[in-house]
């Protein structure tokens, strides 16, 4: 289900967060963490609010990989 141009809110861990705008093909923004961490994405679709937790790992590259 895409949900491009609605409104995201990313929470790390410390509770910290990022908020903005899906772009046209349902993307967030790049997020970068300086080590692996578990993010919690919350999606604003008009009446409802949808939770996906999404965990992030960099390999030895350093590029980063969705599990």
């Amino acid at each position: 289900m895409q949900q491009s141009h609605s409104k995201y809110r990313i929470y790390k861990n410390n509770g910290s967060y990022h908020e903005g705008v899906l772009d046209a093909r349902g993307r967030t923004e790049r997020i970068f963490t300086e080590e692996s961490e578990e993010l919690e994405l919350f999606i604003d679709h008009e009446d409802f609010l949808v939770e996906e937790e999404l965990e992030f790992f960099i390999d030895k590259d350093n590029s980063e990989e969705e599990e």
